[in-house]
């Protein structure tokens, strides 16, 4: 029986908020980790596999990778960095992003017999970070 251990998933990801900071300009984010934990892959000797980042850049990768990220039905804000946009249903900022994230990547990580412990973001000097067991944000309103 294989044990199980924490690996962390790191792909490179970039992405832009419309108000990540309060602001109305754009503001570079970056993804810095996904933790999670499980069994080891007999192939790899790691957690995780070339199977799991597909699926990271399925489920949130491709959705957010070096686009402007801005809530529903706002205008563009004025010095937005020329990538594409991508509307959420939220005001984009780490504390939200975070969870939102998790929450994405959660249940189909759970299929492959993964769990989330957490999602960590930064920008500038800030950084967030949502762990397993946390009250999302996005589930309060």
């Amino acid at each position: 029986m294989s044990r199980a251990r924490q690996g962390r998933l790191t792909p490179s990801f970039r992405f832009s908020s419309s108000r990540v900071l309060g602001g109305n300009v754009a503001s570079d984010l970056t993804l810095v980790e996904v933790g999670v934990q499980g069994p080891i892959q007999p192939q790899t000797g790691s957690v995780l596999t070339p199977s799991f980042v597909k699926l990271f850049n399925r489920l949130v990768g491709n959705q957010l990778n070096c686009k402007t990220l801005i809530i529903r039905g706002a205008p563009i804000p004025s010095g937005t960095s020329g990538q594409p946009i991508q509307r959420l249903p939220f005001q984009p900022s780490l504390e939200l992003l975070a969870p939102y994230i998790f929450n994405r990547l959660q249940g189909p990580f759970k299929l492959q017999g993964l769990t989330l412990q957490f999602v960590m973001l930064e920008a500038m000097e800030l950084r967030s970070t949502f762990r397993r067991g946390q009250v999302s944000p996005l589930t309060r309103r």
